[in-house]
């Protein structure tokens, strides 16, 4: 059961650039100081230590749609719904826009940004923004999108609190390649199992609030790292 519940969450339709954001957004919310040491970005708003926020196609669906928006060259670049598809909704607001797709879904927000291609570097940005910084951490959130768009490069993240949301079995967030390194974000049990393209690997949890995994290669052998413990993986 819990593979084919992975498999929905790496087959899910998305960029790379889509899917980095949203892991390291991720991995944000649920270790903000570390990854503020680490990679030395500035947050513009007060942090939270926050559970993971899950991934959601029907905020995927409002999130493309606002992205034809803005896109389009006779609507405004604005969270407001461009005045030429405000008949598809209730009204031109971004709410009424983002319920149409997602009608569970409540305390909605969203962040836009025309800027760098560069997922990492244009996620920074957004944290160094009061505003977008105070959407990412929300603690009333639990579901999210990211849309990309290239030329122009334009990001969309869409949050909001869906209900009813249930999960009873352990947390698997989704995963990016980046520089050759397979990052997931999760919240398990006593065991964490990884889905790529065409395998399936499983570890054992090390230590409660373990948050970051990386896929490494060495001498053709996989392992799990954190950064500190290693462990051999086994398919």
């Amino acid at each position: 059961m819990i593979f084919f519940l992975l498999n929905l969450v790496f087959v899910a339709s998305v960029s790379m650039e889509e899917r980095i954001q949203e892991t390291f957004l991720n991995m944000i919310r649920m270790n903000p100081i570390e990854y503020q040491m680490k990679y030395r970005v500035q947050f513009a708003c007060d942090v939270n230590l926050l559970e993971p926020i899950y991934f959601d196609d029907d905020l995927k669906k409002a999130s493309d749609v606002q992205l034809s928006y803005v896109t389009d060259s006779d609507c405004p670049f604005a969270h407001e719904t461009c005045y030429k598809y405000c008949h598809i909704y209730e009204s031109c607001s971004m709410e009424s826009r983002v319920k149409f797709y997602c009608k569970d879904c409540y305390i909605i927000s969203e962040n836009i940004m025309k800027g760098p291609k560069m997922p990492i570097e244009s996620l920074h940005l957004f944290l160094q923004k009061e505003g977008h910084c105070q959407n990412i951490f929300d603690v009333n959130h639990n579901v999210m999108a990211v849309t990309f768009h290239e030329h122009p490069n334009i990001y969309i993240q869409t949050f909001a609190h869906k209900s009813p949301f249930f999960h009873n079995t352990p947390f698997v967030g989704d995963g990016c390649l980046v520089d050759s390194t397979y990052y997931i974000i999760y919240v398990g049990f006593s065991t964490v199992y990884l889905r790529t393209n065409t395998d399936v690997y499983e570890m054992d949890v090390l230590f409660e609030n373990t948050y970051t995994i990386t896929l490494a290669e060495s001498n053709e052998m996989f392992y799990f790292t954190d950064g500190v413990y290693e462990t051999k993986m086994f398919r």
